[in-house]
């Protein structure tokens, strides 16, 4: 009997997460190809793409505001079978969605060129970086009003719908990049030679058609939580997904926001370790991809396990995904300590770029081992509601630990851009560790919400 039940979690978590994992996929092999197409414009180019990276990863943990509290909400409410406070829940949050989206396209566009100043950058890089994230700042308008929709398919164990959008999104997304970025005659398929300027708008364009598509999900049956009701807004219903949710984002955003002040120093290197960089955070970001998978199944059913008053059947199913996760990251670390160097030269093959790229891949090949599955232990905590704890974890090790570490290593200690890969080690390696001993104190079974 006990391994039936065990075979049942393990079946309830795959059925979640590879679905999820592939949506990962895609968006993380999107990323992957504009980093290509943007490296046949030159080192400058790619530097300044890899820097709005790290502020682009900022602001979608703005966006966990809304991803996290909705989806620890209506996975409770469809463990307890309670389709009116789940149609509540998510009708507030589409009202806090849209909110939050107009204020990050008005903020950002005006606030770019500050914000792209304060890292110093060459003149030809700060003036990429500038028109391109000003563009990327109205994309995320149209992801914070999508967002809450993500949440209850993602809460409600469907992952499928999602990853059928994802597949039509990146497609089109593909199909727009060269045409935008290369002129007439490049490539075979350029015609608008917009560079970094094109690369931004076949995100918007591709994103947009795909939040459409999504709003129109929601009057279909394939939508799978209980349909928003927008009779009147409740402040303490607002209150409480922020409640969750203000945590989780802060938690989400202080390692991609330590790593935006971290690029400061790097900077002071030159453009071939920024850009290195820039190319080893796309490639690592595929080991996310499982686990990111395997976060949105651990999530959705804590959040329905604590829902339907089964905390230990949680624990279970947690713990089984930690083991499942453990042996993903043993393969996944093996490759990327090996091949690093042969990872970033397929991207942009100068010394500079390589060298620094592939040693930051590796120092952070070995950390994963614990960040990766604290990473799991995290997410059940989210599914709970309890996101305080992992909060407190995250500026721990990033900003407490990381940041002076990084100044201390690269510039008193002489060690220059291997300090700073050495601090990020440290950091990780600290965070997975205090978020695995966290879950394991229990306080999360008991979380209400």
């Amino acid at each position: 009997m006990a391994l039936d039940n065990n075979r049942s979690e393990l079946r309830r978590i795959w059925t979640i997460a590879w679905p999820a994992s592939i949506s990962f996929l895609l968006f993380t092999a999107l990323n992957l190809v504009d980093m290509k197409w943007i490296g046949f414009l030159g080192t400058e180019p790619v530097a300044a793409v890899s820097l709005c990276g790290n502020i682009i990863s900022v602001i979608f943990g703005l966006t966990g505001i809304l991803y996290t509290g909705t989806l620890a909400l209506i996975a409770r409410f469809i463990g307890a079978k309670d389709d009116s406070s789940s149609a509540n829940s998510l009708a507030h949050a589409l009202f806090l969605g849209g909110l939050l989206g107009v204020i990050l396209a008005v903020g950002g566009w005006l606030g770019t060129p500050a914000l792209i100043g304060f890292f110093q950058l060459e003149p030809q890089v700060h003036d990429y970086a500038v028109i391109y994230m000003r563009l990327i700042f109205i994309f995320f308008m149209v992801i914070s009003c999508s967002t809450p929709l993500w949440s209850a398919f993602m809460a409600a164990g469907d992952t499928r719908t999602p990853l059928m959008l994802s597949v039509v999104v990146v497609l089109v997304n593909a199909v727009l990049d060269p045409v935008f970025i290369f002129d007439r005659g490049e490539m075979l398929v350029g015609f608008f030679g917009w560079g970094v300027v094109g690369a931004a708008l076949a995100t918007l364009i591709s994103e947009t058609m795909g939040t459409g598509i999504l709003f129109a999900l929601m009057f279909t049956r394939r939508f799978p939580a209980a349909r928003p009701r927008f009779s009147s807004l409740e402040p303490r219903e607002m209150w409480r997904i922020l409640k969750i949710g203000i945590p989780a984002s802060i938690a989400m955003i202080s390692r991609p926001l330590s790593t935006v002040i971290l690029q400061k120093i790097l900077a002071m290197f030159g453009s071939g370790p920024l850009a290195g960089f820039g190319i080893g955070l796309r490639w690592i970001g595929l080991n996310w991809i499982f686990f990111g998978g395997m976060g949105v199944a651990v999530s959705a059913l804590t959040g329905q396990y604590l829902g339907s008053k089964e905390p230990e059947r949680a624990d279970r199913m947690v713990r089984k995904g930690l083991v499942v996760g453990l042996i993903f990251q043993c393969l996944s670390s093996f490759i990327y300590f090996v091949y690093a160097p042969e990872l970033v030269a397929f991207m942009e093959d100068s010394r500079g770029t390589v060298e620094a790229g592939a040693a930051f891949m590796r120092w952070v090949s070995v950390s994963f081992f614990f960040s990766s599955l604290g990473g799991i232990a995290g997410a059940a905590m989210a599914g709970a509601g309890d996101t305080r704890p992992v909060m407190v974890i995250s500026i721990l090790a990033n900003w407490i630990l990381k940041l002076p570490l990084a100044w201390a290593l690269a510039l008193p200690f002489g060690m220059g851009v291997n300090g700073i890969w050495q601090a990020m080690f440290y950091s990780l390696v600290f965070e997975g560790a205090a978020m695995l001993y966290w879950y394991r104190k229990g306080t999360w079974k008991t979380k209400k919400v």
